[in-house]
């Protein structure tokens, strides 16, 4: 019986180690790689993911996408960048774009994905193209 306490407890306190505080004292995950604010010349050179954008969600820092791609595995590189400069309008806008390796498989996957937004200026609107549309994040 002490034995399964002492690794319940091994295991509680390994999963809290996974996440780290921010500045604003919320958690957010440790593996988000943070979004990558870019010049609109090299936003450009970014290509287009073939990915379809099912849902967002913000929880502090951490804008977790729910995403559907088409390839042989999920397991590969991806970005979140986001082009520098903003509209005028209240709030800004600024566009985004998710890049992910392509694959030649066929096979559809369906997860989430988050990313670290703390370098994103407050309030805005990512305007965030998919296959069929644009995606607005509200960042607030």
């Amino acid at each position: 019986m002490m034995k399964h306490a002492v690794l319940i407890i091994l295991l509680v306190s390994s999963m809290q180690s996974c996440k780290v505080n921010s500045d604003d004292d919320v958690s957010i995950e440790a593996s988000c790689p943070k979004a990558e604010i870019l010049r609109t010349t090299r936003y450009s050179d970014v290509p287009n993911s073939g990915c379809l954008v099912n849902d967002y969600k913000i929880v502090g820092n951490a804008l977790t996408l729910s995403i559907g791609v088409s390839g042989c595995n999920f397991q590969r590189n991806f970005r979140f960048v986001i082009d520098e400069a903003k509209s005028k309008s209240m709030p800004p806008q600024q566009n985004a774009k998710l890049f992910i390796e392509e694959q030649s498989c066929q096979a559809y996957f369906e997860f989430d994905i988050c990313f670290d937004i703390s370098n994103v200026e407050r309030p805005t609107v990512l305007k965030l193209p998919y296959k069929s549309g644009v995606q607005s994040i509200e960042i607030n």
